[in-house]
C-alpha cells in the first residue's frame, strides 16, 4: 500500500440499538462551518490530545466529555435555553456505550480536498461498535423526543440506515467518511461524495499510537503529537 502522511487518527463508535438497524449519532448544527453538512449525521468520537496513548483511550475520554452537564461558561452563553436531562440518563447511556465498545478495525480515509482542505487528505479511523440494549437506547430517545440535551456539543440523534440511505440530504445524510464506513460495516448502500472514502485497513485496532510509526507516516505535529524519528 503507498503510505501518505496521515492527517488525523479519530476514534469512533458506532452506537447500534441491539437487534435493529437504529443509531444514536451526532447531528451537525445549523452553525457548521461546512454548508453541505448543515444537519448531516456523524459517528460519535473524536481526534486524540497529546496525552492520549492510544485509540481505545481517545474514545473513553471523548465519551466523557460529550456525555456530561457541561459547565462550560461558552456553550452555556451560545445555548442559554439548554434543558438537560437527567444527569443519570446521561451516565447511563455514557457508561453503556463505554462497556459494549468494541473494536472492529482501522479504516484509511481518504477525503475530497474540495470538502476538507487544500491537497489530497488521509487519516486513520479506529472503529469500534456499541450494541447497546433496547432500554437503555429507549432513555436516549426518551430525552431526545422531549428535547433535552444529553451532551455537550451539538445534537443527537436517532436514526436508521434507511433513513440515512433514502435522506432528502443525498449524499450528505452523513459527514465526511462516515457514509462509506457505515456501508463497509452493515452492507448498507448509503450515499456519500465522490473522492471520499473509508478503506478498511485492519480488522484491528492498535494499542498505542506508536504501534502505528511502523506503518505509517503522520504529518508532524497532528492533532498535538510529534512524531518520532
Amino acid at each position: 500500500m503507498e503510505l501518505h502522511p496521515i492527517f488525523s487518527h479519530p476514534s469512533v463508535v458506532i452506537v447500534q440499538e441491539k437487534g435493529s438497524a437504529r443509531l444514536l449519532m451526532a447531528k451537525y448544527d445549523g452553525g457548521y462551518p461546512l454548508r453541505c453538512y448543515r444537519g448531516s449525521f456523524s459517528i460519535l468520537g473524536g481526534n486524540p490530545t497529546p496525552d492520549d496513548v492510544g485509540p481505545r483511550q481517545v474514545l473513553k475520554r471523548r465519551l466523557g466529555i460529550e456525555f456530561k452537564i457541561a459547565d462550560d461558561a461558552r456553550i452555556l452563553k451560545f445555548n442559554p435555553d439548554i434543558v438537560w436531562a437527567d444527569i443519570k440518563d446521561i451516565n447511563l447511556i455514557r457508561d453503556s456505550i463505554s462497556r459494549r465498545a468494541v473494536p472492529i478495525g482501522d479504516y484509511l480515509m481518504r477525503g475530497n480536498a474540495s470538502l476538507l482542505e487544500d491537497g489530497p487528505y488521509y487519516g486513520i479511523a479506529s472503529a469500534f461498535l456499541a450494541e447497546i440494549p433496547g432500554d437503555v437506547f429507549k432513555v436516549a430517545e426518551m430525552n431526545l423526543e422531549r428535547g433535552r440535551q444529553l451532551t455537550t456539543e451539538g445534537f443527537l440523534g436517532i436514526v436508521s440506515l434507511d433513513d440515512l440511505t433514502r435522506s432528502e440530504k443525498g449524499e450528505y445524510s452523513t459527514a465526511y467518511f462516515h457514509g462509506p464506513l457505515l456501508n463497509d460495516v452493515f452492507g448498507s448502500k448509503i450515499p456519500f461524495p465522490n473522492g471520499v472514502e473509508a478503506m478498511k485497513i485492519s480488522s484491528t485496532v492498535r494499542e498505542e499510537f506508536e504501534d502505528y510509526f511502523i506503518d505509517f507516516t503522520y504529518r508532524d505535529g497532528w492533532n498535538g503529537h510529534r512524531v518520532k524519528g
